[in-house]
């Protein structure tokens, strides 16, 4: 396997893989709009991120075939803190007859790397607090708990 900076002829298997993304994000969130992607918003982000310097996006790939993807870049901090931006994973998504041989590390490992390259000092990522597996994925790659969101029903 190889992890590569994808590039925008590698934009509709990142898109089929991100809806295979949602539909999973689905079963942790109700509000997670599945054809987000298909509205082109989704789209553009990705386009975005492959383009522009303060974003990237790793692919894996796998016998010429991509097998998870990555979407990460800057985002500003809240000002009350004291760093102005941190490095952000967007997206990530690994197929899933690919998981648990390490692809998602890989992914991530090549974006700490990138982070470290461009001067961030802090990554974050958001995840669901009901995604057990992925958060343990990302304890054991030293990310540590710092903000909880809680949402309710009006």
């Amino acid at each position: 396997m190889i992890i590569r900076k994808a590039n925008l002829n590698d934009l509709e298997d990142i898109l089929n893989l991100s809806r295979s993304l949602l539909k999973y994000e689905k079963t942790f969130d109700e509000t997670i709009d599945v054809d987000w992607f298909d509205h082109g918003d989704g789209t553009d982000f990705v386009k975005e991120r492959i383009l522009n310097g303060d974003g990237v996006v790793f692919v894996a790939v796998e016998n010429n075939k991509i097998i998870g993807y990555l979407v990460g870049g800057s985002v500003e901090a809240d000002s009350y803190r004291t760093v102005r931006h941190l490095a952000e994973i967007e997206e990530i998504m690994v197929d899933a007859s690919y998981r648990g041989l390490s692809t998602g590390s890989k992914l991530i490992e090549e974006f700490f790397n990138w982070s470290k390259d461009k001067g961030f000092s802090r990554m974050r990522v958001v995840v669901s607090a009901t995604n057990i597996r992925t958060i343990s994925l990302y304890k054991r790659l030293q990310f540590i708990d710092h903000d909880m969101i809680l949402e309710r029903q009006i």
